[in-house]
């Protein structure tokens, strides 16, 4: 199943996306470090670097992203709450440059049948934010990852 993308009120995204895993399989692979670092790759051709990825509440985020001819894109931040494994919420500023206006993800890991439906809730702090977030290709980079967490779940 592809990623859909909803907008929700005037500073939120609404991504989900099945995965034909248990929830519990599915949060394991978004709060372990060696398994994050082997399917959130972005697009073909963007290569991650993982520099703190500590999955406990007040842990630290750190990644990176690099391509041969796009240059480098970083992600900071810090988890805020872990439910496993139903429920992760982060902060999350991105570098592309000038550090982006921090944002809020709130990730759901649900029971649907035999697999797991993620709902993911990205708070930005206005519209203008959000906008300019869509226009990175977030949507794009989402489900390339997404599609490399689904080769990585069916191995």
């Amino acid at each position: 199943m592809a990623l859909k993308m909803e907008l929700l009120g005037e500073t939120q995204i609404l991504v989900t996306r099945f995965f034909a895993a248990p929830p519990a399989t599915v949060y394991t692979a978004h709060t372990d470090p060696d398994l994050v670092a082997k399917w959130m790759l972005g697009p073909p051709g963007w290569a991650l670097s993982v520099k703190s990825y500590d999955a406990r509440p007040n842990g630290k985020i750190h990644l990176v992203w690099t391509h041969p001819d796009e240059g480098e894109l970083a992600l900071t931040g810090s988890f805020l709450e872990l439910e496993p494994p139903h429920k992760t919420v982060h902060t999350e500023q991105f570098q592309i440059g000038a550090p982006s206006p921090i944002n809020t993800v709130t990730t759901h890991f649900e029971a649907e049948g035999d697999g797991c439906l993620l709902r993911v809730v990205i708070d930005m702090p206005d519209a203008q934010a959000r906008e300019e977030t869509i226009a990175m290709g977030m949507e794009e980079g989402m489900e390339a990852s997404y599609g490399q967490l689904d080769a990585l779940l069916s191995a």
